[in-house]
């Protein structure tokens, strides 16, 4: 990189306990135009047991929120009478261990969001307030507190805006709203809400079941491409049949069944049988075939298309 772009200065930096020396190398690096990457969006959900999940399924370890050898050197610190040489040794032990793990997760983050970036520079993340998720909740939410903090998640958006914007690529924000609440496939919206602890999303309506956080980057991923229609509470399917001209994404046509289902239905039906009216509902059913809302109808002839919309008889 220094030979490619020049040197503009390089600076020595001291850490804050004096015993570290970081040697910083400053380079002008050119940014590509604005909006010139030509990647397929990909929508990313920022959580903390998976710091960082795509809607094609790839997930990240997360970041502890404790670090045994950090903690253990505190204790045995705070033990030792104050004012003597033996409790300034252990917290400066204390004190360099902890400044270890910051680099070290520092350098994770950095880890995480290239390979993001890599595999597409067109984002789409949630718009999160971390700072009012973790203000409030007292001693039942401490644990949940301390491991949205470890994540450092404004940290990452950071980090995913730069990369991106090197690479010619843009990150929307998108309101978090419901977006692990319902189901990407049918847009239902479950009565009771799914806790922490649920990691399945198991939709009611269409059966659908799938990892939560992979469902939730879905719904971000749905919600940036396509705002009008979830504004209107409709499923992606149902949007993309009131609206042929409207973006399309592959991820996106897999989940609601659309693309490869019509295809093998014209193969097994080519007399059209699975031909969408306006209304969303398919005429011409076979006979024993079933209607269903968002998913594939099966009967006595076997699979034949996708209804969108309907009910079941």
């Amino acid at each position: 990189m220094i030979k490619r772009y020049g040197c503009k200065f390089v600076r020595i930096v001291r850490s804050s306990l004096g015993t570290e020396y970081t040697i910083q190398v400053v380079y002008e690096r050119p940014e590509a135009p604005e909006n010139s990457c030509a990647d397929t969006p990909m929508a990313v959900d920022l959580s903390c047991k998976a710091i960082a999940t795509l809607a094609d399924g790839k997930s990240y370890a997360p970041i502890k929120k404790s670090e045994p050898r950090r903690d253990a050197l505190r204790r045995r610190a705070a033990k030792t009478k104050k004012g003597t040489r033996l409790r300034r040794k252990r917290f400066g032990a204390w004190r360099k261990e902890a400044e270890r793990v910051v680099r070290r997760n520092r350098g994770y983050r950095h880890e995480v969001a290239a390979d993001v970036v890599k595999r597409s520079a067109n984002l789409f993340l949630e718009d999160l307030k971390v700072g009012c998720m973790t203000r409030a909740g007292g001693s039942r939410k401490t644990g949940l507190n301390r491991s949205m903090r470890a994540q450092g998640l404004y940290e990452l958006v950071q980090l995913l805006k730069y990369k991106s914007a090197l690479l010619g690529g843009k990150v929307e924000l998108v309101p978090p709203n419901d977006t692990t609440q319902r189901c990407s496939a049918c847009h239902h919206k479950p009565e009771e809400r799914l806790r922490l602890a649920d990691r399945k999303h198991r939709c009611a309506m269409c059966g659908k079941t799938q990892c939560r956080d992979v469902n939730a980057a879905l719904n971000v991923l749905y919600r940036g491409l396509c705002p009008d229609g979830w504004a209107a509470s409709l499923s992606y399917a149902q949007h993309v049949s009131a609206h042929p001209d409207a973006e399309r994404h592959p991820l996106l046509d897999a989940v609601a069944g659309l693309g490869s289902v019509q295809n093998r239905a014209r193969e097994l039906h080519p007399q059209g049988c699975c031909a969408p009216t306006s209304a969303g509902e398919i005429d011409h059913r076979p006979r024993g075939c079933a209607k269903i809302s968002g998913n594939v109808a099966w009967g006595r002839r076997g699979f034949w298309g996708l209804a969108v919309g309907s009910w079941p008889l």
